[in-house]
């Protein structure tokens, strides 16, 4: 059943993050005088976890220079992370004890999570990433995931 019901979440997630996407740069001029958080309108396009300056695996891998709350990573942050308040939240489950085998993780609600990697080169790889989000809960919730992203670290 929860199949279906990611299956019927997936379109308005894509939905949801192309509008993030289109927004994220204009939302990263919205901020406070620390450059750390967005002002009104854009609040809800912020992350539950890290300010605007990312987590440290963001500022290890992907930052831009050295200032982690220029307007360029502002933007590349939101674009990455944006919203997933809202991936928490509405579109989220609760925390719950889960059971892993292999790379397909479930908890007792039927909330799942399929966390693949898959090889393109030796030091490449697409990190498949479907489902509820059960390992990285946040606050005692776990948030919606549909992605794939290119890395290079496990």
């Amino acid at each position: 059943m929860k199949k279906i019901k990611w299956l019927c979440l997936f379109p308005i997630n894509i939905l949801f993050s192309i509008l993030c996407t289109l927004l994220s740069p204009v939302a990263a001029f919205f901020v406070s005088g620390d450059r750390k958080t967005l002002t009104t309108p854009f609040k809800w396009l912020e992350t539950l976890d890290n300010d605007l300056g990312g987590d440290s695996g963001w500022k290890e891998e992907h930052l831009w220079g050295s200032d982690p709350y220029s307007y360029i990573n502002r933007t590349r942050w939101l674009i990455r992370n944006g919203g997933n308040k809202i991936s928490y939240g509405l579109f989220g489950c609760r925390e719950l004890p889960y059971r892993q085998n292999g790379y397909f993780y479930e908890n007792m609600d039927g909330y799942w999570l399929l966390r693949k990697p898959i090889w393109i080169t030796k030091t490449r790889f697409l990190d498949l990433f479907i489902g509820w989000n059960l390992p990285g809960a946040k606050f005692g919730r776990c948030k919606f995931t549909s992605s794939c992203r290119l890395k290079t670290k496990l």
